[in-house]
């Protein structure tokens, strides 16, 4: 089954692969992780080094904050001229190679769903795939009550998808940043088993 899987910047999508490549191994599942952006980062690097002296396939978070609002232009035009499809067609060849090598195949970073068939549609329908969606929050407390308070996007096209991305997920998962967790692992992880108790029925 292929999963794909939106959330803001620093919502902790990369993380939640992971976790759940752990937790599968676990009940003998095998998993694999692809990502958009990986295509993008590869197209535009020489560029980045020449110009920026950032490697956009291999920096720090710093770095890619640097470079993050060209890497956005660039993404939105090459989508732009092509009606959301150039990406997801960059993708789909290694997508269909892969696909029946690994129990479960994650895309990491799905983020548009402008266009009639972008890739949003794309994952549903043309590959038969699911939509997690992840939000990160922390806990504040004020006048004796407790509310959530949500990781805002990084940028004004995330701000634009985000409520979007939310409705049409399959699966819509929310988990607390707290950096005084004790238990922090535990919890992550347990988040992760529901989705995968849930995934197991799909």
């Amino acid at each position: 089954m292929i999963i794909g899987v939106s959330g803001v910047a620093g919502a902790g999508k990369d993380l939640f692969v992971e976790t759940c490549a752990k937790e599968l191994s676990k009940i003998g599942k095998t998993s694999t992780k692809l990502a958009i952006a990986a295509k993008l980062k590869h197209e535009v690097r020489d560029w980045c080094l020449q110009h920026y002296g950032i490697d956009s396939v291999d920096c720090s978070r710093e770095d890619k904050e640097k470079i993050r609002n060209f890497l956005v232009a660039h993404g939105t035009t090459k989508r732009h001229a092509t009606q959301g499809r150039h990406w997801v067609e960059q993708l789909q060849e290694e997508v269909l190679d892969r696909k029946d090598d690994y129990d479960y195949l994650f895309i990491s970073d799905l983020r548009y769903t402008d266009y009639p068939k972008d890739e949003v549609y794309w994952l549903q329908e043309e590959m038969g795939g699911k939509l997690v969606h992840i939000q990160q929050y922390t806990l504040e407390s004020r006048l004796n009550s407790s509310f959530k308070t949500f990781r805002k996007p990084a940028n004004g096209e995330e701000k634009r998808n985000e409520p979007n991305l939310q409705t049409l997920a399959d699966y819509n998962l929310e988990w607390e940043f707290n950096e005084n967790f004790i238990n922090k692992d535990k919890y992550i992880s347990s988040k992760v088993v529901k989705f995968i108790e849930w995934l197991s029925t799909q």
